[in-house]
């Protein structure tokens, strides 16, 4: 009997054990996988809106051209600042009639001597929109409101922060809990052969010989539970996803389109395969007693 049939022939002696094993890590691998493309958008995100703070500064109506350069002025000399961009009262209109193309009626009501012109600035860092916001919260005469949703911002850094860790930690608890099943059960099955693993080592058999069978069937757990666990959460981040998206607009929370996700496939599967290989060997290093 060969090994790869002996090791078939342990998951046919014992299929509702081997479903088990296999379920269990594939909802690790599941929950895995989805952690690692959670945590890859959070920090892209995180990331984001760090590089990218913005406010935008409503101008008074009637500043004359002089004032509105230097204002414009008095913005570039921040350290940090990344870009600015001024928005005349035509390019708002234009930007609203774009924003409410589907309401022709409110559209045509507005003209563009309804609008503000504004900033739009936008910093390398929050801290450098602090400080012009303090300093320009002052000038009433020239600015006549200061839009910055630092709180926002906060708060959905932290709740991605949040998420990130929560997901860590379950994700460790459940390929715990998997791990724990596979080496139960393949111990099991271990068990109960030692005394045909002893009748192979009387006749000739190495250790290596009969250990095989064991480290094959860690490794299908892992390398089938790793393809599992991928392709369910792939199918799932791929359908969700574009509502995901929707809410961290302009940037991208998940990838688009089930191929972005192909690049990382490797990358689990040579995971479960090295989570079998470790521990079908820890299993089959109590060989060395018999």
């Amino acid at each position: 009997m060969t090994t790869l049939h002996t090791f078939w022939h342990h998951l046919r002696r014992s299929p509702f054990q081997s479903l088990a094993a296999l379920f269990s890590l594939s909802i690790s691998f599941f929950l895995g996988t989805t952690l690692f493309w959670v945590i890859l958008g959070a920090n892209q995100t995180i990331n984001y809106y760090q590089t990218r703070p913005e406010i935008t500064i409503y101008l008074k109506d009637g500043i004359d051209q002089n004032a509105t350069e230097s204002l414009q002025k008095e913005l570039s000399n921040f350290t940090g600042v990344r870009e600015i961009r001024y928005i005349s009262k035509d390019q708002a209109l234009e930007a609203y009639r774009q924003l409410n193309q589907n309401d022709p009626l409110i559209t045509g009501m507005i003209k563009s001597s309804f609008l503000p012109a504004s900033f739009e600035v936008t910093a390398s860092h929050p801290q450098v929109l602090d400080q012009i916001v303090t300093n320009l919260t002052g000038k009433t005469t020239l600015i006549d409101e200061i839009i910055y949703q630092k709180t926002e911002i906060d708060q959905l850094l932290s709740w991605l922060g949040l998420i990130r860790q929560a997901g860590i930690i379950v994700t460790i608890v459940t390929l715990a809990y998997g791990l724990l099943v596979v080496f139960s059960i393949v111990s099991l099955k271990f068990v109960v052969k030692k005394d045909e693993i002893k009748i192979i080592r009387l006749l000739g058999g190495s250790r290596l010989y009969a250990a095989k069978p064991f480290l094959y069937e860690s490794i299908f757990y892992g390398t089938a539970s790793s393809i599992i666990g991928f392709i369910g959460s792939t199918l799932i981040l791929n359908h969700y996803s574009p509502t995901i998206n929707t809410y961290f607009y302009p940037n991208h929370f998940f990838p688009t389109g089930i191929y972005s996700y192909l690049w990382s496939f490797p990358i689990f599967l040579f995971a479960g395969f090295l989570l079998g290989y470790a521990l079908g060997s820890l299993i089959t290093k109590r060989l060395q007693k018999i």
